[in-house]
């Protein structure tokens, strides 16, 4: 009992459906809607996905999955679709089950897990409601990834606690839209494999928008650190069917769980499944596996997505560009459905409440006004970092 949540997001995404009501869509910029739209405004829904789910019988939309780890065939397609071959993975709704359920079987209540300073946020919310607190290592140093204060951190944790459940959100970050380097990675993979001598480390790779950066042949690059992992070091993947065939609603994603404890850890999250949602959408489930099972059905969706990917880089792409040209200050952005304004904390809220006075509607984060290139059409972009930048000159 006692508990109230207080959303930034539901509550600027209905300021922004009042302003359009009163003022007409074509007057207001609404870049609080973190769902893919398109140029005239309407959610993307694939075609390629639809199509086949509604060959899909109603008793197998109908029914309970086959497995509360989820359904064979879904947990091989995960893999195949991700290249992780060597994962057990559990079924989970959306991935933010994922994140849930790596939570609660990582640390215990009273521990820390480990955030970066910019971040979603219900990271917290989940963290809350499981008993565990937060702390975080600052995500930027300049243009780049902060390695020392992620290091410092994790040690500090690790010293405290004596292990330690750090996330990394990778690719196209979520609010920034940063991708790390490989580089970067390897650093980092390097260091938590020395850092495992001292004790047990999960590593929460969160991917929700992995398959909305420019390059999916790149995109998973990193995953082939995970090959040769420390015996106290895991990987949990956060993979959302939710963001990958854009259906948001559907709520299916997986927990992907490598390391040498990875059965242990599955057995966990499997209980924890149980407890807490029991299964997951069986049509969703067999939704995923007859495209990715399917070359012809997979290649319809990949050709399909690939068009929306390239409207996301354009809009991605004009906003940064402008935005150098005006000396609009972002935190570093490389792709994906957000950017984030690097705007002084003292004017932070007087910002945005301005913005929504010209009817600019945004997310109020702690780090800054967030703005979802995926909802925003390529017109409405244009010019926007010019009118941003316009209103914090006020101040």
């Amino acid at each position: 009992m006692g508990k109230v949540l207080k959303d930034a997001v539901f509550t600027a995404v209905r300021r922004a459906q009042e302003a359009k009501k009163k003022f007409g869509v074509d007057k207001v910029i609404d870049a609080t809607l973190g769902s893919l739209y398109d140029e005239e405004g309407n959610m993307v829904t694939l075609d390629s996905v639809w199509d086949v789910y509604n060959t899909i019988p109603n008793f197998q939309k109908a029914k309970y999955a086959s497995d509360l780890q989820g359904n064979l065939d879904f947990r091989e397609a995960v893999k195949t679709w991700l290249g992780l071959k060597e994962a057990f993975v559990v079924a989970t709704p959306g991935g933010s089950g994922a994140v849930s359920i790596t939570f609660r079987n990582s640390v215990d209540q009273g521990d820390k897990v480990l955030l970066p300073d910019i971040c979603w946020s219900p990271y917290l919310v989940m963290a809350r409601e499981q008993g565990i607190e937060v702390d975080y290592y600052q995500m930027f140093s300049g243009d780049s990834f902060n390695l020392e204060s992620f290091k410092e951190k994790s040690i500090e944790i690790m010293n405290e606690q004596g292990k330690l459940l750090v996330v990394i959100n990778d690719p196209a970050h979520n609010p920034t839209g940063y991708s790390m380097s490989s580089s970067e990675w390897v650093e980092v993979m390097e260091f938590l494999n020395s850092l495992a001598d001292k004790g047990k480390i999960t590593l929460l790779n969160d991917v929700a928008y992995i398959d909305f950066t420019k390059k999916k042949e790149t995109s998973r690059n990193h995953f082939k650190l995970f090959d040769n992992l420390h015996p106290n070091l895991l990987v949990s993947v956060a993979f959302s069917i939710s963001k990958t065939f854009t259906a948001y609603g559907l709520r299916v994603g997986g927990a992907v769980i490598l390391g040498e404890e990875k059965e242990e850890f599955k057995n966990s999250c499997v209980h924890s499944a149980r407890s807490v949602w029991s299964n997951v959408n069986n049509s969703g489930m067999v939704l995923f596996s007859d495209i990715i099972n399917d070359s012809e059905k997979l290649n319809r969706y990949v050709v399909e997505k690939e068009k929306y990917v390239k409207m996301l880089a354009d809009r991605s792409n004009l906003f940064i560009k402008e935005a150098q040209e005006v000396g609009l200050k972002t935190y570093p952005h490389k792709e994906g459905f957000f950017v984030t304004i690097n705007v002084d904390k003292k004017i932070k809220d007087k910002v945005f409440e301005r913005l929504n006075e010209e009817l600019i509607f945004t997310i109020n984060l702690s780090s800054g006004p967030r703005v979802a290139l995926c909802s925003v059409s390529l017109g409405k972009c244009k010019g926007l970092a010019k009118k941003i930048k316009n209103i914090i000159n006020e101040f």
